[in-house]
């Protein structure tokens, strides 16, 4: 069995649809694509080749019909041994890539884009001086950074999360800033110009929040303030990015608690107030894979270190 056909399996298990799933292959796989006669045949070269093993014609994975398509209960089990053995091929492939002593590779840094600011450019700027040859990858996920360093998609992730926070038993955590929390006014608010506010003076308001899957921790830490003033904030709306929240409390849909980074988004209409109760009480954390060995990885965790400790974290 390739690993290719075995992934293209894993793919077609998370579809249930050949046509999506030779399509989201074909994506996937820049000059190399496959259409969906193809991704049947492979399917069932893999269902015959498992009938051989087991002394039968043929081992169905899937039930197809004409209106769906669905795994057996043979097909769950093959599957979840199938993603057992690409994850530990793709562990090894990645560990051949970082045998190097760190002055060349790659580094991924999953990001969500409100925690950038205040620390990224520093951090990157004396990894470059340092180690000019190795290529550092930004990616803006949309998503909890956890998985993404599960998956082996980013190397280091940074994210918000409340203190004591429990992390996937193979991730290392790191507490780096501790950041402000602003109130995000509408310009005409009745709060908007008052010099002293306190975090009770806002309970009975209607809130825009982060969406809580997309900015792991930032939420909950909101949540977490609050509650400590003895009130749930009460949430009429979300949004996935920063601008996106900045844009409705300018348009009057609500206030919102933001990250002091924040403020280099410009929106008319908005004021941006401090609020004493809750100045540094946001976690920013950075996160790594626990067994990972890589070298160039070893060299950032180090000038991290450096920067944290010398401002005292």
């Amino acid at each position: 069995m390739k690993i290719e056909h075995l992934e293209n399996l894993i793919i077609l298990s998370e579809e249930l649809n050949f046509r999506k799933a030779a399509d989201r292959i074909s994506l996937s796989r820049q000059g190399s694509s496959i259409d969906q006669p193809q991704l049947s045949r492979q399917v069932r070269a893999i269902e015959k080749e498992l009938g051989q093993k087991i002394g039968c014609d043929v081992v169905p994975l899937f039930e197809v019909t004409p209106r769906n398509v669905q795994l057996t209960e043979r097909g769950k089990i093959f599957l979840e041994a199938v993603r057992f053995a690409i994850n530990s091929i793709n562990e090894g492939i990645y560990g051949i890539q970082q045998v190097t002593e760190g002055e060349r590779g790659k580094l991924k840094l999953g990001v969500i884009g409100v925690i950038t600011h205040n620390f990224l450019p520093e951090i990157l700027q004396i990894f470059k001086q340092r180690y000019p040859k190795v290529q550092i990858v930004l990616e803006e996920m949309a998503h909890p950074q956890t998985q993404g360093l599960l998956d082996y998609q980013v190397d280091i992730g940074f994210t918000y999360a409340p203190s004591n926070f429990l992390w996937d038993k193979d991730l290392s955590s790191k507490t780096i800033l501790k950041e402000s929390l602003l109130l995000v006014l509408p310009k005409k608010h009745r709060l908007a110009n008052v010099p002293e506010i306190q975090l009770t003076d806002i309970a009975e308001e209607d809130f825009i929040l982060p969406v809580s899957s997309t900015t792991l921790g930032l939420t909950e830490q909101i949540n977490i303030l609050c509650q400590q003033s003895g009130f749930t904030p009460k949430c009429v709306q979300t949004a996935t990015f920063a601008s996106t929240i900045i844009s409705l409390v300018s348009g009057e849909a609500g206030i919102s608690l933001l990250p002091e980074n924040t403020r280099y988004i410009q929106r008319d209409g908005v004021v941006f107030q401090e609020i004493k109760e809750l100045s540094k009480q946001l976690n920013v954390v950075m996160l790594w894979r626990r067994r990972d060995k890589s070298p160039v990885l070893k060299n950032f965790l180090d000038i991290m270190t450096e920067i944290v400790n010398s401002r005292g974290i």
